[in-house]
C-alpha cells in the first residue's frame, strides 16, 4: 500500500518537475546561443550605425572642400579655412564660403560690365547686385545636410556660369549654323571618345531563378593591338624605374556583393558610390554585412572576392603622379562598369558585345598575357599627386571580373612599376 502511495506522490510532482526543468532550459538557452544571437545583432547594428554617422561627416567635409576649390578658382587670394570637425560648423563655414563666391562672382562681373557699358566699377557692380538681389531665392530645407548640400549645387553653378563665360569670352558665342571649335573642357583636359553608336544585333537571355536581365546588344566592343606593349604594374607614374606603354592597375580595396536589381543596378547608388569610407560597414546581399577588403598582385583579370550573380561591386584605389598629364584608361567588366576619377564619371560601359559573352574570359589566353580584356577607353587628365579612382561593376549571371589599365601614347611614357601604399584613412 505505501508503495502505491508513494508512487501516486510522485506522479503528482512530475508536472512540477517538467516545468522546472523547462524553465531551466529557457534560462540557459537564453544567456547561451539565444543572448549571443541578440548581442551579434547589437553590435552589428552599431558597426551600421556608426558607418552611416561618419558617411554623413566625410560628406559634409568634401561638400565645404568643394566649395573651398570653387572660391579658389573665382579667387585665388581668398583665405580659406581648413575643413570643419562639427556639423554645425561645416554648415557656417559653407555659408561663409558661399557669400564670399556670390562675392567674387559679383566683382568679376561687375568688371566685365563695366568694361562693356564704359561705366565706373562701383555702379556695375550696384547692377549686378540689384540683378542678383530680384532673383527668386529658394526656401532653405531642413537640417544641416541637406542645407550644405544645397549650398554646394549653389556654388557649382556660380562656377559652371564662370566657367561658361570664360569660354565665350575666349572662343566667341558660336552663331547657329557655323560651324565652331566644338565643346569647350576645362582646357582640353578632361578628352574623352565617344562611345560607339549602337547597332542592331543579337540578344543574350541571361535569366536567373531570381531576376531576369535580357538585352538586345550593339557592335561587338573591339580588341586593341597590343603589338610591343611594355607592360607593367602598380598605380604610379614617374621617373627612376622601368618604362611601359601601359601599367596594370594591381592593387585595390573592394566590397561586395550587395543585392544587384538587373541591369537597373547601374542607376541604383549603393552606399560605397555616395562616399569611400573605407572602414564602412553595410548590409549586402542576403542581408549579410560587408566591409572593404584589400587585394593586390599581378593576378590578371581581377575577379572580386565572392563572386555572386545578380551583384554589386566596389573597387577603389589611388594613382599617383610625378607630374600632372593626360593618359588613356582601357578598361574592360563582365557584365558593366562605371568609373570615377577624382570624383567624376569618366566611363560607363553600354550594351555593346564582347568577345568574353561569346568565349569565357578564361579560355581567352591570348587577352589575358596580353592584358587586352578591354572594351573601351577614355582619354583622361591625372592632376600631378594623389588620383582617386572608383570603379563599380554588375554582375548578371555566371563569371565577372574587371580590368583597368593606365595607358600612354607612344612613344612609352613615364609609367612606373610601384608598389602599393594602402590608404587605412577615410577617404
Amino acid at each position: 500500500m505505501s508503495d502505491l502511495a508513494g508512487g501516486a506522490g510522485w506522479r503528482r510532482y512530475l508536472p512540477y518537475s517538467l516545468a522546472a526543468h523547462a524553465l531551466l532550459a529557457a534560462g540557459l538557452y537564453w544567456h547561451g546561443p539565444l543572448q549571443d544571437g541578440h548581442s551579434r545583432q547589437a553590435a552589428e547594428r552599431q558597426r551600421l550605425q556608426a558607418t552611416e554617422q561618419r558617411a554623413g561627416q566625410l560628406t559634409l567635409r568634401r561638400q565645404v572642400e568643394s566649395m573651398a576649390a570653387v572660391l579658389r578658382s573665382l579667387d585665388a587670394n581668398a583665405a580659406v579655412p581648413p575643413p570643419a570637425a562639427q556639423p554645425q560648423d561645416a554648415l557656417a563655414q559653407a555659408q561663409a564660403l558661399l557669400r564670399a563666391i556670390e562675392q567674387a562672382d559679383q566683382a568679376d562681373r561687375a568688371r566685365e560690365l563695366a568694361g562693356l557699358l564704359a561705366i565706373p566699377l562701383a555702379q556695375a557692380l550696384r547692377q549686378v547686385r540689384e540683378t542678383d538681389r530680384a532673383a527668386p531665392v529658394s526656401a532653405p530645407p531642413a537640417g544641416v545636410a541637406q542645407t550644405v548640400a544645397q549650398l554646394e549645387r549653389r556654388a557649382r553653378q556660380l562656377a559652371a556660369r564662370r566657367q561658361l563665360q570664360l569660354a565665350q569670352r575666349r572662343d566667341g558665342v558660336p552663331l547657329p549654323g557655323v560651324p565652331g571649335r566644338g565643346a569647350v573642357g576645362a582646357g582640353g583636359a578632361a578628352l574623352s571618345e565617344a562611345a560607339p553608336a549602337p547597332a542592331p544585333g543579337g540578344t543574350a537571355d541571361v535569366s536567373g531563378a531570381k531576376f531576369r536581365d535580357a538585352r538586345h546588344y550593339g557592335v561587338l566592343a573591339p580588341s586593341f593591338d597590343v603589338g610591343s606593349a611594355r607592360l607593367g604594374y602598380g598605380r604610379k607614374a614617374g621617373a627612376g624605374a622601368a618604362y611601359a606603354d601601359r601599367v596594370y592597375l594591381d592593387a585595390w580595396y573592394l566590397i561586395g556583393p550587395f543585392a544587384g536589381a538587373g541591369a537597373a543596378s547601374m542607376a541604383r547608388d549603393y552606399p560605397p558610390e555616395r562616399v569611400v569610407d573605407l572602414d564602412g560597414v553595410y548590409r549586402g546581399q542576403a542581408g549579410r554585412l560587408l566591409q572593404w577588403q584589400y587585394v593586390s598582385g599581378p593576378a590578371y583579370p581581377r575577379v572580386p572576392p565572392d563572386s555572386s550573380e545578380n551583384a554589386v561591386y566596389y573597387a577603389y584605389t589611388e594613382v599617383y603622379m610625378e607630374r600632372e598629364r593626360d593618359l588613356w584608361l582601357m578598361i574592360g567588366a563582365d557584365d558593366d562598369s562605371m568609373l570615377w576619377l577624382n570624383d567624376r564619371l569618366v566611363w560607363q560601359s553600354g550594351n555593346e558585345d564582347k568577345r568574353w559573352y561569346r568565349t569565357p574570359y578564361l579560355n581567352l589566353k591570348d587577352d589575358i598575357a596580353g592584358m587586352n580584356l578591354s572594351e573601351g577607353r577614355r582619354r583622361v587628365h591625372l592632376r600631378q599627386g594623389r588620383n582617386t579612382v572608383l570603379l563599380k561593376l554588375y554582375n548578371s549571371v555566371g563569371l565577372t571580373f574587371y580590368s583597368v589599365l593606365l595607358a600612354a601614347d607612344r612613344p612609352p611614357a613615364e609609367l612606373a612599376r610601384a608598389v602599393w601604399r594602402p590608404c587605412r584613412s577615410a577617404i
